[in-house]
C-alpha cells in the first residue's frame, strides 16, 4: 500500500493537517522511577493506554498506590479539567 498513489496522497493530506496517519490510538508510557507515596518504594513503571477504547494496562509490576495515582490522574485530566473548561466557555458566552 506504500506504493499506492491514493494511499500516499491520503497520508500527505493527513500529515499536512497534523493528523498522524500511522496513529493506532495506543500510547506506551514509561516512567523510569515512580516513587510510591505510601511505601516510599521507587520502581520503574510501564503502561499502555488505548485512547480509542479508554482502556489501560500496566506492563510491569506496580503497587496499589501507583494504580490509584494513575486512575486519579486520568479522572482529573479527562473529567474535572474538561468540565472546568466547559464551565469557563459557558460563562464567557453569557
Amino acid at each position: 500500500m506504500e506504493n499506492d498513489k491514493f494511499a500516499a496522497d491520503l497520508k500527505a493530506f493527513l500529515e499536512e493537517r497534523n493528523f498522524p496517519p500511522d496513529d493506532r490510538m495506543d500510547v506506551t508510557v514509561h516512567m523510569a522511577q515512580f516513587k510510591d507515596i505510601v511505601t516510599g518504594v521507587e520502581l520503574p513503571i510501564t503502561f499502555d493506554i488505548n485512547i480509542k477504547s479508554g482502556s489501560f494496562k500496566f506492563s510491569t509490576v506496580v503497587t496499589q498506590s501507583a494504580i490509584d495515582h494513575f486512575v486519579e490522574t486520568i479522572v482529573q485530566v479527562c473529567y474535572i479539567n474538561k468540565q472546568k473548561k466547559l464551565d469557563e466557555s459557558e460563562q464567557a458566552v453569557m
